[in-house]
């Protein structure tokens, strides 16, 4: 488990589920969309929140709304060096080819 500070608050990931990264990606798309029309952008931000929502399921407790930001940007940081550790492990199991 690890532990997140965000000006002197405690938040602890709790797990990295599969899922996560495909929701994370999920947000970073609607983050490059720009939205045409008021009612655009409010869509827009209701599926951002939802993808917020779910990505902050894995966090605990949920991030107020002035750290969740910087909760998530650490929560990016920690999911891209775990990913990074878990191909390194898995690169020692590979077949070394024959030269």
């Amino acid at each position: 488990m690890k532990t997140i500070e965000v000006d002197g608050r405690a938040y602890k990931i709790k797990i990295l589920p599969p899922w996560l990264q495909a929701e994370i990606q999920r947000y970073g798309m609607l983050a490059r969309k720009v939205p045409q029309s008021e009612e655009e952008a409010d869509k827009l931000q209701a599926d951002m929140k939802r993808c917020f929502d779910k990505v902050f399921m894995v966090v605990e407790p949920k991030p107020s709304d002035e750290d969740a930001g910087e909760v998530f940007i650490a929560l990016l940081t920690h999911l891209n060096e775990s990913v990074a550790e878990a191909n390194r492990q898995a690169g020692q199991f590979r077949p070394v080819e024959a030269g």
